[in-house]
């Protein structure tokens, strides 16, 4: 595949996501006044009521984790298109809103004049639409948990306040629990993904010893694995999701044989081997 059609395929997708994000909203509305219309029927009283908005307060939360996973998605083709822009030497286009303000902040920009436009060029519209969605599966489970407090207040007014009060604690912790382990998932991937492009391998040559210095960014010890090599040493961070490895090029006269590592303090690697002793070519013959 060539770079240009490798670039026309990047762009298409790119603007085929973008009017999947646009559409996604338009449903999230549709939904929210279909379900509350129906919902509310005289017919329809207790469990089937409180099951009908629960259902869709649960799908308007799945939709909005759909936009940011498109947003996502629309950000990384983005950075690919720039890169292949570099590549080929294309005058980069200006994707970001930063950019596009950058060139159209001109005197012969006739919006300049616009109040309007003024208020909202710096705003991102995708993130907006992302809250729309949210906000109806906010406003949906609002109105799950009014009518399931209305459902037990009837029987008894305690039991309507603790059935109120228990979903919203269980839901707070399930919530917790899970952006607990996105951020710690999040961490790792950053402290992993910044190791491998930032953390450069110093090596130091000494008299008698060679000395490869890495620094590990407090990574654990049992994740870090070493190996040498006949002219080459190899750190790799392993994790359930991927590897990151570092190769480095010793000097030929390193013996690997006497390899040993230390993880020091601030997560600092150092990787110490010894240098082979040359022996001496011939040997001296004694003259009588």
């Amino acid at each position: 595949m060539t770079v240009n059609t490798q670039y026309g395929k990047l762009a298409e997708d790119w603007r085929h996501i973008n009017t999947m994000i646009w559409g996604v909203p338009a449903v999230a509305i549709s939904i929210v006044t279909g379900l509350i219309f129906a919902a509310y029927q005289p017919q329809l009283e207790g469990w089937p009521r409180i099951l009908s908005l629960g259902l869709g307060a649960l799908l308007l939360f799945a939709l909005t984790v759909e936009v940011i996973k498109k947003r996502l998605l629309m950000s990384s083709i983005s950075g690919w298109l720039r890169d292949l822009e570099k590549h080929s030497g294309l005058a980069q286009f200006p994707s970001s809103t930063s950019d596009l303000i950058k060139y159209a902040d001109t005197p012969e920009n006739p919006d300049e004049d616009d109040p309007v436009y003024k208020l909202f060029k710096w705003s991102y519209a995708r993130q907006y639409l992302t809250y729309v969605t949210f906000v109806a599966g906010i406003l949906v489970s609002i109105l799950t948990e009014w009518e399931f407090v209305k459902y037990f207040h009837d029987k008894q007014w305690w039991v309507g306040y603790l059935a109120g009060i228990i979903p919203v604690f269980v839901i707070s912790t399930i919530i917790v629990i899970i952006v607990r382990l996105r951020r710690r998932q999040e961490e790792k991937w950053i402290r992993t993904e910044f190791w491998y492009k930032h953390s450069k391998p110093k090596i130091t040559e000494e008299a008698k010893e060679v000395k490869v210095s890495v620094n590990m960014r407090n990574t654990p010890k049992d994740k870090i694995k070493v190996n040498a090599y006949h002219n080459t040493v190899v750190v790799t961070i392993s994790d359930s999701e991927k590897n990151c490895r570092k190769t480095t090029k010793l000097p030929s006269e390193t013996d690997i044989e006497t390899a040993k590592s230390t993880l020091k303090e601030k997560g600092m690697l150092e990787i110490t081997f010894d240098k082979k002793v040359e022996k001496p070519k011939g040997k001296p013959i004694e003259i009588k």
